[in-house]
């Protein structure tokens, strides 16, 4: 189970991050097809689906795929332009390729992350971009360190970590995004032209050396050796800062 003890609230969440998403208008106007990775309900999809030209009000008209492991009164939000699979978000290949990968409180229940980001990444088009979207876990609280385990799931993940899984994993992070807001962590990043590879077999220093990591990050592999939470520094896409403590 999610931080949100009700489907509305997680929408609630999640339209906040899509609302902020939104003002990529460039972005927005260059993809074709949206896939929703853990669609619960049809929520998050359906607004996809749903979305116009802010200048002169044309449909979009994305072709949208929301997959999730139960098909959950998904009929409250059928769309022309929505498909709707039953599958898991680590093996479901959608019948094209995807510009825009969004999982907004799913990710964390993924049995192998490794491979599913390895999948993610093999069924985007080039420069596509992945919103992620997990509870945070671990994190201080009134100066003690706090852990939170959601039922059904293993990992601890946090912003830095994530980074490492992404990276790692074909996408580049160096002009990316992050948000730490409501318990939550949310990363934006894009497919990148470097191989998808497991954490394992490529380190930090590599990810430096290929340029796919935020520039705080490469100061800190670079100054101290390794990646030190409190001195990173990320924007969101509003231009919000946000730090990592």
């Amino acid at each position: 189970m999610s931080l949100f003890k009700q489907e509305r609230d997680s929408n609630e969440h999640s339209l906040r991050l899509l609302t902020d998403v939104r003002e990529y208008d460039d972005f927005m106007e260059s993809i074709r097809s949206v896939c929703d990775m853990g669609c619960g309900m049809g929520h998050d999809i359906y607004w996809w689906a749903t979305q116009e030209n802010r200048d002169d009000g044309t449909p979009y008209d994305y072709k949208c795929f929301g997959v999730d492991q139960t098909k959950r009164h998904i009929s409250r939000n059928e769309h022309p332009n929505i498909t709707y699979a039953k599958g898991d978000q680590g093996s479901y290949k959608p019948p094209e390729y995807i510009d825009l990968l969004w999982s907004h409180d799913a990710f964390q229940y993924a049995r192998d992350p490794v491979a599913t980001i390895k999948h993610w990444h093999s069924i985007m088009n080039p420069g596509g971009m992945v919103v992620l979207s997990v509870p945070e876990t671990a994190g201080m609280f009134y100066n003690r360190l706090r852990y939170k385990v959601p039922s059904n799931t293993l990992h601890h993940w946090s912003a830095i970590n994530l980074t490492y899984l992404l990276a790692a994993g074909g996408f580049d992070c160096s002009d990316g995004h992050c948000l730490r807001e409501d318990n939550y962590i949310t990363m934006v990043a894009y497919k990148g032209e470097h191989p998808a590879k497991s954490p394992f077999d490529v380190d930090w220093y590599q990810l430096a050396e290929l340029g796919v990591v935020s520039p705080s990050i490469a100061q800190s592999i670079k100054t101290y050796g390794e990646v030190l939470q409190e001195k990173i520094t990320w924007n969101w896409v509003t231009g919000k800062k946000s730090l990592m403590p």
